[in-house]
């Protein structure tokens, strides 16, 4: 028996699904041009933890390269990206934990956001505080202010950074 992973791309059931096995299912279904993109958001949750598979990939690309034509598959934003924010998994650069949750609280709905950055809270690698450095280089910019009160509100930054709070992920609080 097969499971599929991605878009027809799929695996022996026995095989355990690993985040470069669900890189490279992603990656056979993209054309040459997204290829060269970063996996971001809601696409590098699932990468990274498997949970929440999206519909469609998100693309990150560094500003002045030029964004690949749309297609059905995949949705292309431009960002900013330092190379600390970025890993490679199996064939394909997937933005990290850090810079996930950042985006993640930033950029998607608060409906959608809770339950991702929920599951990324759990993951061996997830620093709030780093998630919080990341959004904190973009200072000023659209959505910074309102992904740190996210991530606060849900316990991320002071539980990473030790704080006697530390507890179990909140549901998030608008403010």
């Amino acid at each position: 028996y097969l499971r599929e992973i991605w878009n027809g791309r799929a695996v022996a059931s026995d095989v355990p699904v690993t985040p470069a096995i669900r890189a490279d299912a992603l990656f056979g279904s993209l054309s040459t041009a997204a290829r060269r993109c970063v996996i971001g958001r809601a696409s590098a949750v699932w990468i990274h933890t498997g949970a929440h598979r999206p519909r469609r990939a998100d693309l990150l690309v560094p500003a002045g390269v030029r964004i690949p034509a749309p297609e059905v598959g995949h949705l292309a934003h431009e960002t900013r990206l330092d190379p600390d924010e970025w890993v490679t998994v199996g064939p394909l650069r997937v933005t990290s934990i850090c810079r996930t949750a950042a985006d993640v609280a930033r950029w998607l709905p608060l409906s959608v956001a809770a339950a991702l950055l929920a599951t990324l809270a759990d993951h061996p690698h997830f620093d709030g505080a780093g998630a919080a450095a990341v959004l904190a280089r973009e200072h000023g910019h659209r959505g910074v202010r309102h992904a740190l009160t996210v991530l606060e509100s849900m316990g991320a930054t002071a539980a990473q950074a030790g704080s006697p709070a530390m507890r179990a992920p909140r549901d998030p609080v608008m403010r």
